[in-house]
C-alpha cells in the first residue's frame, strides 16, 4: 500500500497563482505534479482546507512581498487563540495553557493547591493552566491563579522547590464554553 502524500504548491502557475494542495491517496497511478493526473488524486484550493468560521477565526501571517503563512485558530467570542485539541472527550478550540502534571508542583506550604511550573521571568504566563490524562488529552482547565513559590510532595511532607515558581490553578473553565469542533475525513 501506497503512503498518502500531501504537497502544498505556493506559486504563480496553479490556478491562477492560488496555494494548490495536492493530495495522493495512493490508489491507481499518477497522481504526480500539481496536475494531479490519475490515481486518485484530489486538488483543493489551500482556503477550502483552511477557513474561517463566524466564531473560530483564522490567523495568518502577510509579509510586504505577498508572502502568507497560517499562523493558527482565534475564538472570537472568548478574545484568544486557540487550537483544536481533545479536551473532556470533545474536539475543542482550546487555548494553550501550562500543564499541571499529577503528583506534581503546589502553589501552597501544604501541598493542597495544584500547580504548573513557571517561569518567573516571563513577561506573560499564559492564561490557563491544565490536567492531562496519560494520554496527553486534556482533563481540566483552571484559569492561572497567583504566581508563587514552587512546592513538591515528599513523602508526607511538602517542601520547597525553589528557584522554581508555580502557577496556581484558579477556577476551573467549563469545557463547553471553548468552541467544539467536528473532524471529517476528506
Amino acid at each position: 500500500m501506497k503512503p498518502a502524500i500531501f504537497v502544498l504548491f505556493l506559486g504563480g502557475c496553479a490556478q491562477g497563482g492560488a496555494a494548490m494542495l495536492v493530495v495522493d491517496a495512493g490508489s491507481g497511478t499518477g497522481g504526480s505534479g500539481a496536475a494531479g493526473g490519475a490515481g486518485g488524486s484530489v486538488q483543493r484550493q489551500a482556503s477550502e482546507l483552511y477557513a474561517s468560521g463566524s466564531r473560530i477565526k483564522m490567523r495568518a501571517g502577510r509579509t510586504a512581498d505577498g508572502a502568507a503563512q497560517f499562523l493558527g485558530w482565534r475564538d472570537t467570542q472568548r478574545n484568544e487563540n486557540c487550537s483544536f485539541r481533545v479536551f473532556a472527550g470533545q474536539l475543542r478550540c482550546v487555548p494553550d495553557f501550562l500543564f499541571i502534571t499529577p503528583n506534581g508542583y503546589y502553589a501552597d506550604a501544604a501541598c493542597s493547591v495544584p500547580a504548573a511550573p513557571a517561569s518567573a521571568t516571563a513577561c506573560q504566563q499564559p492564561g490557563y493552566v491544565g490536567t492531562t490524562d496519560t494520554c496527553g488529552m486534556a482533563t481540566h482547565i483552571y484559569i492561572t491563579g497567583a504566581v508563587s513559590a514552587a512546592y513538591l510532595k515528599a513523602g508526607t511532607s511538602c517542601v520547597a522547590a525553589a528557584p522554581t515558581m508555580a502557577v496556581a490553578a484558579g477556577a476551573e473553565v467549563d469545557p463547553a464554553s471553548f468552541a467544539a469542533v467536528t473532524e471529517s475525513v476528506e
